[in-house]
């Protein structure tokens, strides 16, 4: 019977760290322009405080299921498959701010590069794992990494430099 593992106590509570102190920046950061467009210093803190509530839920939930779930090739593919739809979804969806980036879910927005961060730590976790005993072979251990991290990559700077706004088409030269 496998037993069962501990979570990091030093690695929660820097998580919490950072948290804390990311929404102690926000406040800084925007309660004068809250209060001079919005007539309230606190709303983007609210809001930034309602967001790490709901991310620190998560963390929880997702810390009580068993990680090697994470590797599994029928999660990982899925996963991929999922944010191939999303960056494909993104071209149909409505402008949000004059920017195709994100689209609705149940009356929330989603943007899938960030998705696409989380599935290529997953799928470079498990194919690492996977082929841990042939590690220093490149062409067997990194190359597949590189085509699907490169796909990922390319998907999402297209999709940002066919949008007016600033992010990361900026980074690939694009000029909005």
């Amino acid at each position: 019977m496998a037993r069962k593992l501990k979570s990091d106590r030093i690695l929660f509570l820097a998580t919490i760290l950072l948290v804390g102190l990311s929404i102690v920046m926000v406040y800084s950061a925007s309660a004068m322009l809250a209060q001079e467009r919005y007539q309230q210093p606190y709303l983007f803190l609210t809001k930034q405080l309602m967001w790490a509530v709901l991310g620190l839920a998560l963390l929880g939930i997702v810390m009580r299921v068993d990680y090697r779930h994470y590797r599994e090739p029928a999660f990982i593919w899925t996963s991929l498959g999922v944010v191939t739809a999303g960056l494909v979804a993104v071209f149909f969806s409505p402008p949000v701010n004059h920017a195709r980036r994100w689209f609705g879910v149940g009356g929330l927005g989603v943007q899938p590069s960030e998705l696409a961060k989380l599935t290529a730590i997953f799928f470079i976790a498990a194919l690492l794992e996977r082929r841990a005993h042939r590690i220093n072979d490149v062409r067997y251990s990194l190359v597949p990494i590189v085509i699907v991290v490169m796909g990922l990559v390319i998907g999402t700077i297209v999709i940002a430099m066919f949008m007016p706004m600033f992010g990361l088409g900026e980074l690939a030269g694009k000029q909005g």
